[in-house]
């Protein structure tokens, strides 16, 4: 019977064999995108947007400026619905 119990060594949860000590490090799992990183991503994304609509039209520097606008309002709506404000 093996009864080991886990534990975490570092940030790694590892399983200590009581029989013969040995340490087998146990598989974690990566959840996805930090919300962090998920603002992060559409505040760059509005800013890709505005810098293709504004090479199109002919009109870089307006388009930028609203995009870089629309990207922080987008980035708190994203961090106020995610909680991580």
């Amino acid at each position: 019977m093996n009864n080991a119990e886990p534990w975490v060594l570092g940030n790694t949860p590892v399983r200590i064999d009581p029989a013969d000590g040995s340490v087998t490090e146990l598989a974690t799992v990566d959840d996805g995108l930090d919300p962090e990183e998920v603002s992060g991503l559409v505040f760059v994304g509005c800013l890709l947007i505005g810098l293709a609509i504004g090479l199109l039209t002919g009109n870089t520097a307006p388009w930028l400026i609203g995009a870089l606008g629309v990207g922080f309002i987008g980035m708190a709506i994203t961090r106020y619905i995610t909680g991580e404000w």
